[in-house]
């Protein structure tokens, strides 16, 4: 997943950890010195720690006993939470099958960016061993909300509110090297060229919001791009 790239341990995590360890070592340490501080080893002694100092030092330990408990059960029922979050987040519904797929990002000048060159690419890469299919997108699905274009429906009412719907450039080989399904229409093929009328590929959020009740299929839309 392109947004947990980021999670990884890094110094300002030790340090804190390491914080985090030595606060709770010098608290440990710090009752039983400020007992010996407070309280006559003499007379404890003779008193066989039956004594109201013993009995006060015998209700801090058991405080701090429910107190530690307290605070297990919550690190404890947090952590399990986490867990159940992250999880969650790892099997949400993509639309497409990550497993098996490998991606490159490639930088290709302005005077190279023709279908003829993309193509001689997607061949040769395809003649590798192991590679069952090819394809080019300007952007990694589930990357980032970026790259949007507002749109409008030719011979509707626009309507209120956000028109702003991400925009990704793909060539035909794309969604079915990804193992995207297609639930009605057609793929990209390569007679869609810029000498052709352009053609999209929609998904089922932006069908239900601008086709309620209605076919898509043979619809324009119109976009500011």
């Amino acid at each position: 997943m392109p947004f947990l790239g980021g999670v990884q341990l890094n110094l300002h995590d030790c340090a804190f950890a390491a914080a985090i360890c030595a606060l709770a070592a010098l608290l440990t340490a710090a009752t039983p010195i400020f007992r010996l501080f407070l309280e006559d080893g003499h007379d404890a002694l003779a008193d066989g720690g039956r004594g109201s100092a013993s009995r006060f030092w015998r209700r801090i330990g058991s405080n701090l006993v429910v107190l530690e408990l307290m605070v297990a059960v919550v690190l404890l029922a947090s952590a399990g939470l986490l867990a159940r979050s992250l999880y969650s987040l790892l099997h949400v519904p993509l639309g497409f099958d990550p497993a098996h797929l490998a991606t490159v990002h490639v930088s290709i000048p302005a005077t190279h960016s023709s279908g003829e060159f993309y193509q001689e690419i997607a061949e040769r890469v395809g003649l590798l061993p192991g590679v069952e299919g090819v394809g080019f997108t300007s952007l990694l699905p589930v990357q980032c909300d970026c790259s949007t274009d507002s749109i409008k429906v030719v011979g509707k009412p626009e309507l209120t509110g956000e028109n702003e719907v991400d925009e990704r450039h793909i060539s035909p080989g794309y969604l079915p090297t990804i193992g995207a399904a297609l639930i009605r229409g057609r793929l990209f093929t390569e007679a869609d060229n810029p000498s052709r009328p352009g053609v999209a590929i929609i998904n089922i959020s932006l069908a239900q919001k601008y086709f309620p009740n209605e076919d898509p299929i043979g619809k324009t839309l119109e976009s500011d791009s």
